[in-house]
């Protein structure tokens, strides 16, 4: 095992494909609980089954020593827990979810419902992605990297730091919105772009306060010449050279805004600093080996072929009219990578939740060979790690503490922080085309929750009630004192389909009436149109048998049609006539059809004085806050043949 180096190692393995899965509805529960106390050097670890009673034995969830021990606590999985747990999953339609608990000296996994229908029940073990929970350790390996002295930038007179300009590690492909070309509702300048090329730092980056929005439909999983969107696998470094083709969505610095881009640009320039070895090595041989998390994985394909005790979870959404649930292919993860590329189970997450607890991080011991050995021996920093864990910027505009924390959340490196009743704590969500996952630690009580499910979204609503749940068991806090998630959830769900059925009326509420006609032929806008960060988009005219409707709630009538399969979250995209040459463009995933990621967005064809349409511009939405992401013009490449 080496600690950062320049050493280049070649990459393991690529990802795969997996077909399409439709199951009814089932529910299995597993039901057993175990705990391990952290044993001494050499001694095998305590395992402690679901009644307390201990004996010396194997486990999956092996101890790192150097860690203090404690009395054997019972477990937080008893009765009334687990019928919570069912609860939640069928109120939001979950087939499954793993939970460990570190609590002290323990570590208590368990696993309820469905991994994979018919009859494969989760485990503590089962492998789930973990989305963006994976960015933590992207800030970890740049901990180690700073701490490490051996990493100079620019002319290689300056080392490696939290404010290191991302330029100077990725001079020719680290260039900020320099080739956008303005359009309305732009609001930053060509010196925004200038000046965010020049002094983004590596903690910027880090921090989401680069002024960048999400752009999540730019990621592609392929890349060529357009109309070629069968062409070359897309890279980290493709990534990062698109930035020059978005605009920003605020100055620099002046907002927090989450963009996964970025941290497809920390995964590039980790692996430039580390001479070309990718990130997937990194993290293993860094931080997953030395931490015993051997079901840990940046590939699907090395996912696929763990022991068959780390079953592979199958991503699901639920079907409301068909009453069942219905699989959702695995995504690639080559261009997802430390943005949100992991997968893992919650059995090694313990791990990672033990080091952050007990290791140098939190101990008043700072660095030393027991806080080391938590984390086992690999050699943080107490500054660096508390560099990453500093707040950097504020959830929201308000200053309001909201419900039910007792200050305005905060996000530092790859972690939200905040104060529940009294208890620190940071932590992250994650969330894929169909996972979701929760990884929570309150260092001053040495406890920690971890959860991983097997649907987008409503995975994450149920993890946050038990999570929730769990910490105020743990924290005594009365009953009538604890906060309603459930309550705010459904208002969530409620608040966002509002969003999506009012669309029309907040995006053009001038609108002619009667509307104007399209100055062509419905047929002469189909064709394939390109943008260089955002790929293609190509038109067509819509099929009345096409099955499923973005709008069946508004029930619109469609003209045209845009499927964009090589995308990283792969969209339908569907066109609403306005009035004119203006659009309400709809979004929603290809193979998810549960309606949580529907959005929307406006969208105009510009056309020659010849009659040609030969731009499509779109107006990308954000339906979560109902924000725009930005303006993105389309030209056409297919020379307008139809």
């Amino acid at each position: 095992m080496g600690w950062p180096t320049r050493a280049t190692k070649p990459r393991r393995r690529h990802t795969g494909t997996v077909s399409w899965v439709k199951t009814t509805l089932l529910f299995v529960c597993a039901t057993t609980a175990t705990a391990y106390q952290v044993p001494s050097p050499g001694q095998q670890p305590l395992v402690v089954d679901s009644n307390g009673a201990a004996f010396h034995g194997e486990t999956n969830l092996a101890s790192i020593s150097g860690a203090p021990k404690a009395a054997i606590a019972s477990s937080p999985f008893d009765d009334a827990f687990r019928a919570l747990v069912a609860d939640n999953l069928a109120t939001w339609h979950v087939p499954g979810v793993a939970i460990a608990v570190v609590d002290g000296d323990l570590a208590w996994s368990e696993g309820f419902g469905t991994a994979v229908y018919p009859d494969k029940a989760v485990t503590p073990d089962t492998l789930f992605y973990t989305a963006s929970t994976t960015k933590a350790f992207v800030a970890a390996a740049l901990a180690l990297m700073v701490d490490s002295g051996n990493y100079s930038v620019g002319s290689g007179q300056q080392k490696l730091d939290w404010t290191t300009p991302l330029s100077t590690i990725l001079p020719d492909d680290f260039v900020v919105g320099s080739e956008y070309a303005g359009r309305s509702r732009d609001t930053t300048t060509d010196r925004d772009h200038a000046w965010a090329t020049a002094r983004l730092t590596v903690e910027d980056a880090l921090a989401h306060r680069t002024g960048l929005a999400g752009h999540d439909p730019s990621r592609s999983r392929r890349y060529g010449l357009a109309p070629d969107s069968a062409g070359r696998n897309a890279t980290v470094r493709d990534v990062t050279r698109s930035l020059r083709y978005l605009p920003l969505h605020t100055s620099p610095r002046t907002e927090w805004r989450y963009c996964n881009l970025m941290y497809l640009v920390l995964s590039h320039a980790v692996e430039t600093l580390a001479g070309g070895q990718w990130l997937g090595d990194i993290l293993h041989d860094w931080l997953w080996q030395p931490l015993g998390m051997s079901s840990t994985f940046l590939s699907l394909d090395d996912a696929r072929a763990a022991p068959r005790e780390n079953v592979l979870a199958q991503g699901y959404y639920y079907d409301t009219d068909q009453d069942e649930y219905v699989g959702v292919p695995h995504m690639p993860l080559e261009e997802v990578s430390g943005a949100g590329g992991i997968i893992s189970s919650v059995n090694d997450y313990a791990r990672w939740l033990r080091c952050w607890i007990d290791g140098p991080a939190f101990s008043s011991k700072g660095s030393n060979s027991s806080t080391a050995d938590v984390c086992g021996g690999i050699p943080f920093q107490r500054p660096s790690l508390d560099a990453v864990l500093a707040p950097k910027m504020f959830l929201g505009k308000s200053t309001a503490s909201p419900a039910p924390f007792d200050a305005p959340l905060a996000y530092a490196s790859a972690w939200t922080t905040g104060s529940y009743k009294g208890h620190r704590f940071w932590g992250h969500s994650g969330g894929s085309n169909a996972f979701g996952a929760e990884v929570y630690f309150f260092p001053d009580d040495r406890f920690g929750v971890v959860l991983f499910g097997n649907t987008a979204t409503t995975s994450n609503m149920a993890e946050l009630i038990l999570l929730w749940h769990l910490a105020s068991e743990r924290f005594g806090i009365p009953a009538d004192e604890r906060y309603d998630w459930d309550a705010r959830f459904r208002r969530s769900v409620k608040a966002r389909a509002a969003r999506i059925d009012g669309a029309l009326d907040r995006l053009y509420p001038g609108r002619a009436e009667p509307p104007l006609q399209p100055s062509l032929p419905l047929v002469d806008y189909t064709g394939t149109y390109h943008h260089p960060a955002y790929q293609n988009m190509t038109i067509e005219l819509a099929r009345k048998d096409s099955g499923h409707k973005i709008n069946s709630r508004n029930n619109y009538e469609v003209a045209f049609t845009a499927e964009r399969h090589d995308y990283t979250w792969p969209k339908l995209c569907e066109f609403v006539h306005v009035s004119g040459e203006y659009w309400l463009l709809y979004t929603d995933m290809l193979y998810e059809h549960s309606g949580n990621f529907k959005s929307y967005g406006r969208a105009w064809f510009e056309v020659s004085a010849g009659g040609r349409a030969h731009t499509l511009v779109v107006e990308f939405w954000n339906a979560d806050d109902d924000t725009v992401e930005g303006v993105i013009p389309f030209s056409r490449v297919d020379n307008g043949e139809t």
